[in-house]
């Protein structure tokens, strides 16, 4: 029998294996920063950080959005998502929800606090009973272990608007086998809110 087994629920701000250091390199070399190759690694977020701070957010919103989704959106469909960052409607990022998220946070980091901050839900979980291929069958095995009333009196959870939740697993296995963890993320404004304790 397939169980989901939620190891945890939290809100988070940052995702820390979304840029990578070869991403921040050549987001150093678009921003025309000096000699990205020399600097360490553990300096790279701190540099692209600064190389963003010395241009208008636009500017940067723009480089970093066709960095990563040149060869995706058309110009004017960057220029809209440019547009929806800096005013801060998320509800207009669709299915590159994930991907704009990072961005935002990451020019939030560099301007500090100038955009609004957004967060994330986060699902670490484990799947028992074999080996899972179907994400649409996992997903509303996930959902309706959420919506479970064990789960939600154990959990001090109650979840909100639960059908329209859009998932992003981040993993690009193909399957989901048994035991292995893994972590879901949904916009934490469709998932849950905190019931205070008496």
């Amino acid at each position: 029998m397939e169980r989901i087994i939620i190891q945890s629920i939290k809100k988070i701000n940052w995702i820390s294996n979304f840029w990578t250091l070869y991403d921040y390199r050549e987001l150093l070399h678009l921003f025309e920063f000096p000699n990205p190759e020399k600097i360490r690694d553990v300096d790279l977020l701190d540099s692209i950080k600064l190389a963003i701070s010395w241009n208008d957010p636009s500017k940067s919103a723009e480089i970093v959005l066709k960095y990563k989704f040149g060869g995706i959106l058309k110009e004017d469909e960057i220029k809209h998502y440019i547009y929806v960052l800096l005013n801060g409607d998320d509800s207009q990022w669709g299915p590159l929800y994930i991907t704009m998220f990072c961005v935002n946070q990451l020019l939030r980091s560099a301007y500090n606090g100038c955009l609004q901050d957004k967060r994330l839900v986060q699902i670490i979980f484990y799947h028992k009973g074999g080996v899972l291929y179907d994400k649409k069958v996992l997903f509303e095995n996930i959902v309706k272990h959420l919506k479970s009333p064990n789960f939600q009196n154990r959990s001090n959870l109650y979840l909100n608007n639960m059908e329209t939740i859009k998932f992003d697993l981040l993993t690009l296995e193909s399957s989901f086998e048994e035991f292995q963890e893994y972590s879901v993320l949904s916009p934490s404004f469709v998932v849950f809110n905190t019931i205070q304790q008496a």
